[in-house]
């Protein structure tokens, strides 16, 4: 299968991670798929450097009549199965260049910007050319569907970008009991905490994931409600502070850093800092 991919990855590294790791995640499954951006970015290295082909066309605006001419000769050139298009000015401009050819498009759509009303919308995601579009939420998915709810129907798949809605499930505890449970369930065992961060400039980027393992020696119930009782932490990831008594009562030893489970990885941060200063 042949894959084009016309992506934007000036926008944040929250954005464009998720689709970096669906392209190689492609890759792997030996699609051959080629991926437009605008220009080069430290996130295309590294897709160069996973062995993912990249061109480069700027999208300026809705109707770039340049930036058709070249996606067009590259569309009919390679004859795509699919391209797959993540934002407006990607998908007007495509909807012209592929006129004649067989290649299906799909659209991913994230916000709730789209109306009936808007003539421009047309050209974009209401356009019946699109064959799938992939909505960010449910909420996203409802609303597309309100704006043409007898094209659309069918069209439209829920695919959440980058994160799936169990992992922010029993994160925090709501109430007392809740609280309880997640402690219970930490008793006795092992669980790791990962902190991600992100260093930005104008010019460059630096991320990394901090990871600390935390074992936990077995803890009554009694000894839970106390910890529970008194200092009340219904504002802490897992129920807990390792800063606070149960960390110096339950908390029988830490691989990683201290910090990092207490909140912020202080160190590993400063490193990198120094590093990213200096380079």
């Amino acid at each position: 299968m042949k894959v084009l991919s016309i992506t934007n990855f000036n926008i944040g590294h929250a954005a464009t991670f998720p689709e970096i790791s669906l392209f190689k995640g492609l890759q792997e499954k030996g699609v051959d798929l080629t991926v437009v951006i605008s220009s080069p970015t430290p996130k295309s290295k590294e897709l160069e450097s996973f062995g993912i082909k990249l061109v480069y066309i700027p999208f300026k605006r809705k109707i770039d009549l340049l930036a058709i001419r070249l996606l067009r000769a590259l569309i009919i050139e390679n004859k795509y199965d699919i391209i797959h298009l993540t934002y407006s000015k990607a998908i007007s401009n495509c909807l012209l260049a592929v006129r004649g050819t067989s290649s299906k498009l799909v659209a991913y759509i994230g916000s709730t910007s789209v109306h009936w009303h808007d003539p421009m919308a047309y050209l974009s995601f209401l356009n019946p050319r699109i064959s799938r579009i992939i909505c960010l939420s449910n909420g996203v998915q409802e609303h597309f569907l309100k704006q043409a709810p007898r094209r659309l129907m069918g069209k439209t798949v829920r695919i959440y970008k980058g994160y799936d809605p169990e992992w922010f499930s029993n994160v925090k505890p709501a109430d007392r009991n809740e609280a309880i449970q997640m402690l219970k369930k930490l008793s006795g065992c092992k669980h790791v905490v990962y902190t991600g961060v992100c260093i930005k400039s104008l010019t460059k980027e630096i991320t990394f994931v901090a990871k600390s393992s935390v074992y936990f020696d077995e803890i009554s119930k009694p000894e839970i409600e106390h910890y529970i009782d008194t200092y009340k932490p219904y504002d802490k990831a897992g129920a807990y502070g390792v800063q606070e008594w149960i960390g110096y009562v339950a908390v029988k030893k830490i691989k990683g850093s201290f910090y990092n489970v207490m909140g912020f990885p202080i160190h590993q941060v400063y490193i990198e800092l120094k590093k990213f200063l200096n380079d």
